[in-house]
């Protein structure tokens, strides 16, 4: 059993659709980065004449020149409709954005043909995920406000902590993964989750096998990111390793769960 899940592991880290993941997660990234900018670019844009009056200077200029007044008036409404309007972009383009790059990732790990019918049941999965994972941040909170206590004391206990930190973080991921292949494989947005119980249950000892690969995996990343900061700036190395590492787990999750 040991041997045939070192092997599975080995075997996940040489796929190439990790690649094929990872470009889809890095587009999704850029695209994100490019809305986020403009919207952030307009509001800095609209704010500037709003910025450079003081509250003293406002109530003066408001009570002195009724035509002031309504230019401020003008430029503070402009300015609550394009804050609006960018979150609105924000939200919907974020869940529409993830929508389609989680279908075209999980239709080619799993075979499966993309469709509008589908695309959209991705929008009312992904928002409904939310919910059914609730359980495991208040868990996750939880447990981790009682590590921050018990083990920040000292650098060892530091270490620990970090680790713990790691161990439940990892748990998020690989649940995200199944729910979103059970979801995959037959489109049914209630059923899937459901499926996703059932199948933790039925694979369970082969879950865990996962589990302690991933965070041994993600372990040995930490460790080479903690050598290599001391002598160069590790940021994007950081960002890029993580989503890397995103996208190997999602398909040793796969892997794991096609497994007999």
């Amino acid at each position: 059993m040991v041997v045939k899940m070192i092997k599975k592991y080995i075997n996940s880290l040489k796929q190439t659709k990790i690649l094929k993941g990872f470009f889809v997660d890095i587009l999704f990234g850029l695209a994100l980065f490019i809305i986020s900018g403009v919207v952030a670019f307009l509001l800095q844009k609209k704010s500037g004449t709003l910025q450079n009056v003081s509250l003293q200077n406002l109530k003066e200029q408001l009570l002195s020149s009724p035509e002031i007044a309504q230019a401020l008036i003008t430029d503070l409404r402009s300015f609550l409709v394009i804050l609006i309007i960018g979150i609105l972009v924000l939200t919907v383009g974020s869940l529409l954005l993830f929508s389609l790059t989680r279908s075209l990732i999980w239709n080619n790990l799993l075979k499966k043909k993309s469709s509008k019918k589908n695309y959209w049941r991705w929008n009312i999965f992904l928002v409904l995920v939310p919910f059914h994972l609730l359980p495991y941040f208040i868990l996750y909170f939880f447990v981790k406000s009682i590590i921050n206590v018990l083990f920040s004391s000292s650098t060892f206990l530091t270490v620990i902590n970090a680790f713990l930190t790691i161990a439940l973080f990892i748990i998020f991921p690989i649940l995200l993964f199944i729910l979103m292949y059970s979801f995959t494989q037959e489109y049914k947005v209630w059923k899937s989750f459901a499926t996703t119980y059932e199948l933790i249950k039925q694979k369970w000892s082969k879950i865990k096998c996962l589990y302690l690969f991933a965070l041994g995996t993600a372990v040995v990343l930490n460790c080479i990111l903690f050598i290599t900061e001391k002598f160069i700036s590790v940021s994007i190395i950081t960002g890029i390793l993580f989503i890397l590492y995103l996208a190997w787990l999602r398909v040793y999750v796969v892997q794991t769960l096609n497994s007999s």
